[in-house]
Parts: C-alpha cells; structure tokens; sequence
C-alpha cells in the first residue's frame, strides 16, 4: 500500500509543479486523500499532522503528515516522527526554493507489529539507497525493510 500510495502522491506532485512551479506539502491543497483505515503513517513534513488516535475526530486541514490509524484499527501501534531513522527524518519535506526546489515523502509501517519499522520514500529529486545506489525521481526507495531478518 505505500509503494502505491507514494506514487499517487508524487504523479499528484508532479501535476501541481506543472501549474504552480512549486511543490505542496499540504495533502488538502493538493487534493491527495490518504484514506481512512490506513495500516501506515505517511509524512511530507512534521507538522500539522493528522494523529487519527481518536474515532470521530476532526479532520486536521493543513496535515502534511498522517498517522495509522489506530482508532479504527485499535491492534495497531501510532508511528511517532521521533522513531524514524535520521537519514529519513532529514529528507522528508521541501527543501530548496522553488522552482529549484525539492519534495520528499515517506510511508512507514509496522508490519509485523515488532520494534522494526518499514520505511518507503519518493522524492522529486534523485534519492541514494542504504547500498549506494542512486534512485530515480519518482521511484520508491525501500530504505528499511519490516519483514526481512
């Protein structure tokens, strides 16, 4: 579900460079919807974010970030900004001024409900995988892998 909802998220990036030479990390500005009932938090910056810990709650308007969503899936544990690695922390968000600028987004998950996390990011800028390897703009980088041992 991160692979496809970080792609969703950058074509949408993409579109709204085209029209307004600048990214939107705003995920209502940008008429990107992560839908209720999600098993992941998804980030394009720290804060506002949208917890989803309470049933019922307020949609919060300006989230750049959103939260599992525990209050309707209780078995899941909330995924905090604090406990993603330092490498992701630093790369999600804008960076730059537009039109030079970047975006940045990471899906994290927990799987396997362990102390692991699994951590996907897509950026609008050529990203560099854990190996080294360079990806590509648009492409989802798996940086940290829940299942594997």
């Amino acid at each position: 579900m991160c692979n496809l909802q970080l792609r969703q998220w950058y074509i949408a990036q993409m579109a709204h460079y085209a029209e307004h030479d600048a990214y939107e990390p705003v995920f209502a500005k940008l008429d990107h919807e992560i839908p209720r009932g999600n098993h992941f938090a998804f980030l394009a910056g720290v804060e506002p974010a949208d917890a989803r810990d309470t049933a019922g709650a307020t949609t919060v308007e300006d989230a750049v970030a959103v939260g599992v969503d525990v209050a309707t899936n209780p078995a899941l544990k909330a995924i905090q900004f604090g406990e993603l690695p330092v490498l992701v922390v630093k790369q999600v968000g804008l960076s730059g001024e537009c039109p030079d600028c970047a975006i940045t987004a990471a899906c994290v998950a927990n799987l396997d409900r362990d102390g692991d996390l699994d951590v996907w990011l897509i950026s609008s800028k050529e990203l560099t995988g854990l190996d080294g390897q360079p990806v590509n703009p648009g492409e989802p980088l798996h940086f940290m892998n829940d299942l594997k041992d």
